[in-house]
């Protein structure tokens, strides 16, 4: 979700856990980028529809989030 002004301020990465889906964060995903953050939430591994065509697509989860493209600097911690 990309934040309403031209500057960011932050970047949050939200990752959801067992039993849950992105849909966890659709309330605050909004008011984060209101607030000038842009907001990244995948489906994990395992928790969405996506199937990939292409071998190189990139997979998800806590440990390889720092490959998503556009996430710049993550400090996971």
């Amino acid at each position: 979700m990309k934040p309403e002004a031209d500057t960011i301020l932050a970047a949050g990465v939200r990752l959801h856990g067992f039993p849950y889906d992105i849909h966890a964060y659709a309330e605050v995903a909004p008011v984060l980028a209101a607030a000038g953050c842009r907001v990244i939430v995948p489906y994990l591994r395992g928790f969405g529809d996506t199937r990939f065509l292409n071998a190189d697509t990139v997979p998800l989860g806590p440990q390889s989030v720092h490959r998503l493209p556009g996430a710049g600097r993550i400090n996971m911690g």
